[in-house]
């Protein structure tokens, strides 16, 4: 395994297959991996890598990536209480998604999930141990405009 640091000091583990975990600390580098995996379809996988959780005040940036994505919380909540006009969390990636350990509060959706409109064959959502309350719209909402 070789480690190397990503900008914003996020460190970056590879395996032989060139599949990379990107460990983060807090809200804010949770955040800045959902970016870098937008662009870096190596990023298969998100940990917070704190036992009690990497928080995020508002929402979490859009994860647009082509590569299948887990994200492991270790507890970690997202409180966009105050957010009326954009989702906890949302998903337009056309690979599988897994949330682990991780709880939604609030926004319009707590995790929004859209199967974009050129993806073909399935796209695997996975939640474990995920809480999502008080949205405005939906707790968790998964849409497909090819349906």
């Amino acid at each position: 395994m070789a480690i190397s640091a990503l900008a914003g000091g996020l460190a970056l583990s590879t395996t032989a297959a060139q599949a990379a975990t990107v460990e983060v600390a807090n809200g804010a580098e949770l955040a800045a991996a959902i970016v870098q995996a937008n662009s870096d379809s190596s990023i298969t996988r998100i940990l917070c890598a704190t036992q009690y959780g990497c928080d995020v005040v508002g929402s979490l940036p859009t994860y647009s990536g082509d590569q299948n994505l887990t994200i492991d919380g270790r507890f970690s909540t997202v409180d966009a209480s105050a957010v009326d006009d954009a989702d906890a969390f949302a998903s337009v990636g056309s690979g599988n998604l897994k949330l682990i350990r991780m709880t939604f509060v609030g926004g319009l959706s707590g995790v929004y999930v859209e199967v974009p409109s050129d993806r073909t064959g399935t796209i695997k959502v996975d939640f474990r141990k995920v809480t999502v309350r008080d949205s405005i719209l939906h707790g968790a909402h998964v849409t497909d405009p090819n349906k």
